[in-house]
């Protein structure tokens, strides 16, 4: 029975609230947009005193629910039409921001002519397709525009040189202004947010990146310590064409050797034992490890694809939430399958580090990283996230160079 008394004095209460707002509208007012909306109407005259009921001091008026009702539907309306408003003067202000910001004193510094036939929010997109390569489209717009000039890709300003003496000029006078990278949707999902430095923008953690990987990983003291590994794998992979030799039966003419595909797999041995302490290829390497490098060259080969598609969402960010050919589907899967390989390879690494008891370090690039940034955060970057980023960054290059097409048969 409380319960149900304190319902019924909060409806009451909140009848009288009601009741007051409409003493905001005057009687004509309420009555035109009752009418416009086509609502019920009644009648607004103030109720008559004797038939006004009390409980407990609170006034209750008799058919006032009705009223709620017609009430709650003008606030409705007029919520909406407040909504319409506010977008559009939202929509008004970004449009004379855009013109402020294209008229400001910025705007007058920057002489660069920009190329014509930009389209609204797509800018000049349309003029890069398949029916002409980029080069030709750029060159074309270069004979029009001069050396110097600017296009839009989407909302991107895009600075366009053809002329070396300038490209010199940027990147020696000017040098600052130009060693960023842009945040696209490849550097998000397959580079841990950016934590592969050779991919971060310019700043802080990508200079202490840099720092660390010239002083610890490229120095001269690091390659000689490392000069063991590089003998050892050219020593395996020059006794598996001896093998090879001795199976067809030491011909005088000698053997035919895919040699494209030796000096592929001796570079990627060379550089996996550099990197994560495994050779994954030949002799040296067991099934296990060559099933495990077959899934991370077609992982790399997908990673070096993936980073050369265009996605709608780097040109024009506000459709991020469309992906429309898979690409960025493919991304996380792609940077989930390498994650999976070089976690995998951490996970090893740290076991070693633990049942390690002659307190000998391994001269591998991991192996360093993991006793240097052990529980360290740079920039908000975990230490394993940082290891594994780097290390991927390490081979990245490499194996796009090594991963090209064709083969060159020898005899040897």
């Amino acid at each position: 029975m409380k319960n149900s008394n304190t319902g019924m004095q909060q409806s009451r209460l909140l009848d009288r609230v009601i009741f007051n707002c409409f003493s905001l509208f005057s009687e004509a007012d309420f009555t035109s947009i009752m009418q416009k909306n086509k609502f019920e109407t009644f009648d607004f005259q103030e109720p008559d005193p004797s038939k006004v009921k009390k409980t407990k001091g609170v006034h209750c008026f008799p058919k006032l629910s009705t009223r709620k009702k017609n009430f709650l539907m003008v606030m409705d309306v007029l919520q909406v039409q407040t909504l319409i408003s506010g977008i559009l003067v939202l929509l008004v202000g970004a449009l004379l921001y855009q013109l402020k910001k294209a008229n400001g004193p910025n705007a007058k510094i920057c002489a660069v002519p920009q190329a014509a036939g930009a389209w609204p929010i797509v800018g000049h997109l349309h003029h890069f397709g398949a029916h002409q390569l980029t080069h030709k489209t750029l060159g074309m717009m270069a004979d029009k525009h001069g050396p110097i000039f600017t296009i839009k890709l989407g909302t991107n300003k895009v600075l366009v040189l053809s002329s070396w003496e300038m490209a010199k000029e940027c990147f020696t006078v000017h040098d600052k202004a130009f060693s960023t990278r842009p945040c696209v949707a490849a550097t998000k999902l397959m580079t841990y947010n950016s934590a592969m430095f050779g991919f971060a923008p310019h700043g802080p953690y990508w200079r202490e990146m840099r720092k660390f990987a010239t002083i610890e990983l490229l120095s001269n003291q690091r390659l000689e310590l490392l000069k063991d590994t590089r003998t050892s794998e050219l020593e395996a992979a020059a006794r598996e064409v001896y093998k090879l030799w001795s199976r067809e039966g030491c011909p005088k003419g000698g053997v035919l050797v895919d040699m494209k595909r030796w000096f592929a797999d001796l570079t990627h041995n060379i550089i996996l034992r550099m990197v994560g302490g495994k050779p994954c290829y030949g002799a040296s390497s067991d099934d296990c490890a060559e099933g495990e490098a077959g899934r991370y060259k077609k992982a790399m080969r997908d990673f070096m694809s993936l980073f050369g598609v265009f996605v709608l969402s780097d040109a024009i960010p506000f459709l991020g939430w469309l992906d429309n050919n898979g690409y960025k589907k493919a991304m996380k899967k792609t940077a989930s399958e390498i994650d999976t390989l070089v976690e995998g390879w951490l996970e090893e690494h740290k076991r070693k580090r633990e049942v390690s008891t002659d307190g000998t370090e391994e001269q591998d690039v991991m192996g360093v990283m993991l006793n240097v940034l052990h529980d360290l955060k740079v920039s908000g970057y975990d230490s394993d996230t940082i290891i594994k980023a780097t290390c991927l960054v390490s081979v990245s290059i490499l194996l796009y160079i090594i991963h090209s097409k064709g083969s060159s048969i020898s005899k040897v």
